[in-house]
């Protein structure tokens, strides 16, 4: 009986120590703050991309009207 209770105080005791530990919850939050990042990165990138697009179309069209 005493092996059983020792292993369950083990379990407890490292579940502790996981509930405290900050770096896990540290590291979540950058990696959603660089997700975010990312995201609006690639929307301006897209908007500008589409934007270069049609001035170049524009172009195209005014050379070949010449």
């Amino acid at each position: 009986m005493r092996k059983n209770q020792t292993k369950f105080s083990g379990v407890i005791s490292r579940i502790r120590q996981f509930a405290e530990d900050r770096a896990g919850s540290t590291a979540m939050e950058y990696a959603i703050i660089a997700a975010l990042i990312s995201v609006a990165i690639i929307a301006g990138v897209t908007s500008i991309g589409n934007s270069t697009s049609a001035n170049f179309d524009n172009v195209n069209t005014t050379l070949e009207g010449e």
